[in-house]
């Protein structure tokens, strides 16, 4: 009988044990995975607001580009006094390219990023309300399992009485 309680006793501790480790694991997961969509929405705003700055970035080479373009005819205009105005033109217009090329290239990144992020943040968005229910599931087990750690507690305590009628 000794040992029947003894070991009513470690099944108990156990069912305690694993209920309260599987309740804090699942609940755990489950805030892990609304501050990773939390995390996905964040970077989603910050590769639209890459987007836009790249926008004005793509529209200050474009106005360079117009300027150089009025340079180039005026320092034309004004003949051999104009070479190093021209010159100067010239770089200008290899800045606006250079910048404009890149700015592109930026764009094409923040919109490809924007939409791997749109996918996961709709992917986390569909994993997260099953994580929970799934936290949920966890919890009502962890309640039972403590039910079923009372009924083990109450049949130990049987089971010494028996032993001590013995």
């Amino acid at each position: 009988m000794t040992e029947t309680t003894l070991s009513l006793e470690q099944i108990n501790a156990r069912v305690l044990n694993n209920a309260s480790h599987t309740e804090t694991t699942a609940a755990t997961v489950a805030k892990q995975a609304i501050k990773g969509g939390e995390a996905v929405s964040e970077t989603v705003n910050a590769m639209k607001e890459i987007t836009r700055k790249v926008e004005i970035i793509e529209d200050i080479a474009y106005q360079a580009n117009m300027l150089v373009l009025n340079a180039t005819i005026e320092a034309a205009c004004v003949g051999a006094h104009g070479k190093g105005f021209s010159v100067v033109a010239s770089e200008v217009q290899n800045l606006a390219t250079r910048s404009e090329v890149a700015a592109k290239q930026i764009s094409e990144l923040a919109k490809s990023s924007v939409t791997i992020a749109d996918n996961a943040g709709n992917l986390l968005s569909t994993i997260v309300p099953s994580i929970e229910k799934t936290a949920e599931l966890v919890r009502d087990m962890s309640v039972s399992s403590n039910e079923q750690a009372i009924s083990l507690s109450e049949i130990n305590t049987a089971m010494g009485q028996l032993d001590k009628l013995t």
